[in-house]
């Protein structure tokens, strides 16, 4: 059982170069942006460490997020004020002596405490999504010499800004490896990451467009 708090800070640059424009006029000359995390937590073995279980609800709060000036939408301040409550849950596990599984899931409960509107106060939080789900199982064919693996990941619905009017939805992503040991110093990964090739995005942006994620990918590594 344990407990934990720390401190971050966002600078005003910190998306800069990614195709935002975060870092403008009206901005560039903030301080960064603060925030308090909160944990508490439990880590469980089973059966020999055959079975790992961990649970913490935790909350994280900005108090002096950037906001638009109330005065005038032509600067900003930092006078927002947002917090995130959470619950997570991860399991690791051998089912049987090749069969492995691994996952774990996330609820956030995010809320625009204080802003410039008095109408966007109570939303969700931009870029946070309430579930994510993540389940991955391998196979050992051939015990240190071929693995085989599949996964599902599960991402809720998420909002692009503090009023809520832009959203992307939720999606699944269904993912699979194997991997070959060739010598005892040289090793082969294939990874093959969303096999259904769905059109879907990851990101969304304060304005009206988000960034579509990539379709089938085929990754090869050698590791030596």
């Amino acid at each position: 059982i344990y407990a934990a708090y720390s401190t971050s800070s966002n600078p005003a640059g910190e998306t800069s170069g990614n195709g935002s424009l975060e870092l403008a006029a009206n901005n560039s000359d903030l301080d960064p942006e603060k925030n308090r995390n909160y944990e508490i937590g439990t880590k469980w073995d089973f059966f020999g460490d055959d079975l790992s279980l961990t649970a913490a609800l935790f909350r994280t709060e900005k108090t002096n997020a950037r906001i638009d000036d109330p005065d005038g939408a032509t600067t900003q301040v930092l006078d927002g004020e947002q917090q995130v409550n959470g619950l997570e849950l991860t399991y690791t596990g051998k089912l049987t002596r090749n069969w492995k599984v691994y996952g774990g899931y996330t609820y956030m409960e995010s809320e625009v405490v204080k802003t410039t509107l008095a109408a966007d106060e109570g939303n969700h939080m931009p870029s946070t999504p309430r579930n994510n789900f993540t389940l991955w199982s391998t196979y050992d064919l051939v015990p240190d010499k071929l693995t085989v693996g599949a996964g599902a990941t599960f991402v809720d619905s998420q909002f692009g800004n503090v009023a809520n009017s832009v959203e992307i939805p939720s999606y699944w992503r269904y993912d699979a490896m194997a991997s070959y040991r060739l010598t005892k110093n040289i090793d082969l990964q294939l990874n093959v990451q969303n096999l259904a090739d769905k059109r879907y995005f990851d990101q969304v942006f304060q304005t009206h467009y988000a960034h579509v994620a990539a379709g089938r990918t085929a990754l090869l590594n050698a590791n030596f």
